[in-house]
């Protein structure tokens, strides 16, 4: 099966802010990006490339698996918050 392009999802968004991330992955390399801005509304996200190889180990297509960790930010900065008050 088929996978959504991902220039008809984020459009409005910056190529060129991009490019140098999926150069990496076509490169052949696996990383995740943490803290993206959400360019659809005002969350964060974290954004994981994955670079798809066929069976003679050419690198055909790029896979991007984003998770939304708004709520993860939110509770870290409470926690940052809780403790720089206790240490006071």
């Amino acid at each position: 099966s088929e996978g959504s392009d991902y220039r008809k999802i984020f459009a409005g968004v910056d190529e060129k802010e991009w490019k140098p991330d999926y150069e990496r992955a076509f490169a052949g390399e696996k990383f995740v990006l943490s803290h993206v801005q959400n360019v659809l509304s005002e969350g964060v996200l974290e954004v994981a490339f994955h670079p798809v190889v066929n069976n003679k180990g050419q690198v055909t297509g790029v896979c991007i698996f984003t998770h939304d960790i708004t709520q993860l930010v939110k509770h870290e900065q409470q926690i940052k918050v809780l403790y720089a008050t206790e240490q006071e």
